[in-house]
C-alpha cells in the first residue's frame, strides 16, 4: 500500500481516536509530543494535518500528516510508522463500522467542513444570527458518498445509520453502482451527544423548506443537544429546539450562569432528557425558555408537571416569550441583550396556567401595588420631620407622559425629563431629577446610565448627601426605579412590534359574495376602472387603472413597477395616493425619503408583498443602487461587521426579500434611466381639459355636493 493510499484511509481523526486524544470545538489541545501547559496543538480537519505552535516541540514547526503523528508519538522512524498505520487501517477495532459514535464523529466533522465550501450554507447559517465559527454545526451538500470518497465501509455504514437509503435502483451510466437517497439532503447538522460527550445521534433542519417538514433526525435517535449537563448544573434552561439552545450558547452572558439543553419539540422532552435531569443532584432550578404560541404554553405547562413528579422541590420557571417570537427570531430581530434580559425576567416559581381559558402572551405591564401607607413616626429632634420606610412595592410610576416620566416612594418625587432610550437594550441612560417630599429645597439632578455600577453607586451616594437620607433607602429606592423602567420599556418594544404587524382585514360574507361576483364578471375591467373613478380620481382614470394593475401585481413572484412624471403640482402624488387607497391598508408602505441603510436593517419579511410609494423620488437618490437591485432580483442582501459580547469584530450578512413593487413620482425624466428601464412610466394629463375637471371637482366638493361615502365604499 502507498503512502497517498494511507492517508486516503486513514484520518486523522481515526489517528486520534486510536491514542485516546481529543480536540475542543476549535480544534485545539495540549501537544502531545511535549510538555505543554496551554494547548499550543491545532488540528485541522479539513487537511488531516496539524501544528505545533510552540518551538520546543520536536515537529519543528512543520505541519505534520497522519504518517508523522504516528512517527513522533510513538517516537520511530518512518518506515515503522508507515507499518503502524497500515496496521491501524486493518485493525476492527479502528475501524467506523464498530462503533457509531466514532462513525458519526467522522461523519460530523465532514459536515462541519462542508460550511466552509459552500456559501450559501455560511449565509444561510448567518441568516439564523448563527456563527459557524462559534458554533459546531455543519452542511449535508449530499456529496459524501460520491467520487473518492466512495467505498464500500463507507456505504455500509452510511446505510446502516441511516445516512443512505438503497433506492434498490442501478446506475443506468455505470451498470455496477447503486443509487442511494441521502438522508438530510441541504440540510444544516448540529450534533447529538451521549453522557460520554461523544457524538451519537445527528439533527438535521432545512435550509430550503420553512413550511413543511423541515427537522430531521437519525433513526434510533440518541443523544442531547449540546451534551449531557454538567453533574455541578444548578440552573438548566430547556429551550423547544435546537437552533434555539444553539442561539443561546452564543451568548456569554448567558452561558457563564445557566446549563442549557434542549427538547426535540413540544413533545420531545424524552426519557433521555428525564435521566439527565434526575441525575443533577446541585439542580436549583429549570427555566423554560419555549415559544410565544399556545402549542409552546402547553408544553411548558405539560412538561413542569412531569418534572415535578421526579423531581420534586426544584423551582420551575418560564421566560415570557413575546407572542409570535422564539429564542432564534428574538436574535434575530433584536440586541442580543434582550435574551439575558428576558431570561432575567422570567416568571415567578409559583406561575400557573389556565389552558381552557389561555390567553395570547401579553407584553410586560408596570403594574403597582395598592397597599395601604405604613404609619410613620415622628422625628424626636425634630416632631415636623416625619420618618418614613419604604416597604418592597410601595411606590407609583406614572408614564401618561413619555417625555415627563414621574415615580414616587413616600419619602420621594423622582422625574425622568425626555424619557427613556428604547433602542439599545446595554443601557439605561435617563436624565433624573429627584425631590425630597418633605422638603421641596431639597433635590438633586443627573444624567446617569442605570446600567453603570460605578454611576450608580455616585448617585446613590449623591443624593443621599443633597437629600439627606439614608443610603439603603435611596438605593432601594434606584433599585425599583430601574425594574420599574425596564419592564416599561419592554412593554414599550413590544408594542412597538405589535404596531408594525400588518393589519389583517377580513370580509364579510357579503363582501366575499360581492367581490366574487365582481371577479367573474366579463366585465371586470370596466367595473374596475368605475370604482376607481367613484373612489375620488378625476381625469386619470386610465392611468389609474394601469397603475392599480401594476400593485395588484405585488403579490406575484416578478411584481412590475411604475414611475409617474409630471411638473409640480400637476397631480402626480395625488395619482399615486388615490389609487394606494384602494388596496388593503397593510400592503403599501408610504415613505418621502430614504436611506441605503433603511432597506438593509429592515426586517426580513417587511418588504415582502408590499408596494413602495415614493412621494418624491429626489428623496431617495442615495438608495437608488440597492432600490434597482430589490426591483430586479427582488432580495437584497449586505455584508457588515459588528461586535459580539465579547468586543470582538464579528461579520453579519443582512438579507431582505421581496417581492417587492416600486412606485415613485417624479418631475426629472432625464435622471432615472435605470430606474425607468425597470418600470412603466406613466406621464399624468396636464391638459387644459383635465384643468378643467379637476377645478369642476373641487367646486362640487366645496359645496358639499360630492357623496364622500360613496367614494369610501369604491
Amino acid at each position: 500500500m502507498e503512502i497517498p493510499e494511507i492517508k486516503a484511509q486513514l484520518s486523522l481523526a481515526q489517528v486520534l481516536d486510536h491514542y485516546g486524544l481529543k480536540p475542543d470545538k476549535h480544534g485545539k489541545m495540549n501537544c502531545p509530543f511535549h510538555e505543554d501547559k496551554t494547548p499550543s496543538f491545532q488540528v485541522y480537519w479539513k487537511t488531516h494535518t496539524c501544528y505545533c505552535f510552540s518551538s520546543n516541540c520536536p515537529t519543528n514547526g512543520k505541519s505534520i500528516d497522519v504518517i508523522d503523528f504516528i512517527m513522533h508519538k510513538e517516537k520511530t522512524d518512518k518506515h515503522e510508522a508507515i507499518v503502524k498505520a497500515k496496521a491501524l487501517i486493518g485493525n476492527p477495532d479502528t475501524q467506523e463500522v464498530q462503533t457509531r459514535e466514532a462513525f458519526l464523529t467522522k461523519m460530523f466533522t465532514y459536515f462541519k467542513n462542508a460550511v466552509y465550501n459552500s456559501k450559501p450554507a455560511a449565509e444561510y447559517i448567518a441568516s439564523r444570527s448563527l456563527d459557524h465559527y462559534q458554533t459546531e454545526v455543519g452542511y449535508n451538500s449530499a456529496q459524501f458518498h460520491h467520487g473518492k470518497r466512495k467505498e464500500e465501509t463507507l456505504i455500509n455504514n452510511c446505510l446502516k445509520y441511516g445516512l443512505l437509503r438503497d433506492t434498490n435502483v442501478i446506475n443506468a451510466r455505470s451498470k455496477d453502482d447503486k443509487a442511494y437517497n441521502v438522508f438530510g439532503k441541504w440540510c444544516i447538522v448540529f450534533a447529538l451527544k451521549n453522557k460520554a460527550n461523544q457524538v451519537s445521534g445527528l439533527y438535521f433542519r432545512s435550509t430550503i423548506n420553512d413550511t413543511d417538514q423541515k427537522h430531521y433526525y437519525l433513526k434510533d435517535r440518541q443523544g442531547l443537544y449540546p451534551h449531557y449537563p454538567k453533574p455541578e448544573t444548578k440552573k438548566l434552561i430547556l429551550t423547544e429546539a435546537i437552533i434555539d439552545a444553539a442561539t443561546l450558547l452564543q451568548v456569554s452572558e448567558i452561558t457563564a450562569s445557566y446549563s442549557i439543553l434542549s427538547c426535540y419539540g413540544t413533545n420531545g422532552l424524552t426519557e433521555e432528557h428525564q435521566q439527565a435531569i434526575k441525575e443533577l443532584e446541585h439542580l436549583e432550578e429549570i427555566i423554560f425558555f419555549f415559544d410565544g404560541d399556545e402549542a409552546g404554553t402547553k408544553a411548558v405547562h405539560k412538561y413542569s408537571e412531569e418534572i415535578k413528579q421526579f423531581k420534586p422541590g426544584v423551582k420551575i420557571t418560564s421566560v415570557n416569550t413575546p407572542e409570535g417570537e422564539d429564542v432564534n427570531s428574538l436574535a434575530q430581530g433584536h440586541d442580543p441583550g434582550i435574551l439575558a434580559h428576558l431570561i432575567e425576567k422570567r416568571n415567578d416559581p409559583n406561575f400557573h396556567f389556565s389552558i381552557e381559558n389561555k390567553k395570547p402572551v401579553q407584553p410586560l405591564i408596570v403594574q403597582e401595588k395598592t397597599e395601604k401607607p405604613l404609619p410613620t413616626k415622628k422625628s424626636k429632634e425634630n416632631p415636623a420631620t416625619e420618618i418614613q420606610s419604604v416597604p418592597i412595592g410601595q411606590s407609583v410610576m406614572d408614564t401618561a407622559n413619555p417625555e415627563r416620566i414621574t415615580f414616587e416612594t413616600e419619602a420621594l418625587h423622582v422625574t425622568i425629563w425626555g424619557g427613556i432610550e428604547k433602542e439599545n437594550l446595554s443601557r439605561l441612560r435617563i436624565s433624573v431629577h429627584v425631590r425630597n417630599k418633605n422638603d421641596k429645597y431639597k433635590t438633586y439632578r443627573d444624567d446617569v446610565n442605570l446600567y453603570s455600577y460605578p454611576q450608580v453607586k455616585k448617585l446613590i451616594q449623591s443624593i443621599s448627601e443633597s437629600l439627606e437620607l439614608p443610603s439603603p433607602q435611596v438605593a432601594q429606592t434606584v433599585t425599583e426605579l430601574t425594574e420599574k423602567l425596564e419592564a416599561y420599556r419592554l412593554e414599550e418594544r413590544n408594542a412597538q412590534l405589535i404596531a408594525l404587524r400588518p393589519k389583517q382585514y377580513e370580509m364579510s360574507i357579503e363582501e366575499r359574495k360581492a367581490a366574487e361576483k365582481l371577479l367573474r364578471s366579463k366585465d371586470l375591467v370596466k367595473h374596475t376602472l368605475k370604482l376607481i373613478s367613484q373612489s375620488g380620481l378625476i381625469g386619470e382614470q386610465k392611468n389609474g387603472l394601469l397603475l392599480y394593475f401594476l400593485y395588484l401585481s405585488r403579490i406575484t413572484d416578478e411584481p412590475l413597477h411604475a414611475i409617474i412624471f409630471g411638473k409640480s403640482g400637476s397631480g402626480k402624488t395625488y395619482l399615486q395616493t388615490k389609487v394606494s387607497e384602494c388596496l388593503p391598508e397593510e400592503s403599501v408602505r408610504t415613505i418621502t425619503s430614504l436611506t441605503e441603510n433603511t432597506l438593509y436593517y429592515s426586517a426580513k419579511d417587511f418588504w415582502k408583498h408590499k408596494v413602495l410609494l415614493i412621494e418624491d423620488l429626489e428623496g431617495v437618490y442615495n438608495a437608488f443602487l440597492p432600490l434597482r437591485e430589490f426591483m430586479s432580483k427582488q432580495s437584497i442582501s449586505k455584508l457588515t461587521t459588528d461586535k459580539d459580547a465579547k468586543g470582538n469584530n464579528v461579520q453579519k450578512v443582512l438579507t431582505v426579500e421581496g417581492p417587492i413593487c416600486v412606485s415613485g413620482a417624479t418631475t426629472k425624466e432625464s435622471l432615472y434611466e435605470d430606474n425607468a428601464n425597470r418600470s412603466f412610466l406613466l406621464h399624468v394629463d396636464e391638459g387644459a381639459q383635465h384643468m378643467d375637471e379637476v377645478m369642476e371637482f373641487q367646486r362640487k366638493q366645496k359645496a358639499g355636493m360630492i357623496n364622500e361615502e360613496q367614494q369610501r365604499e369604491a
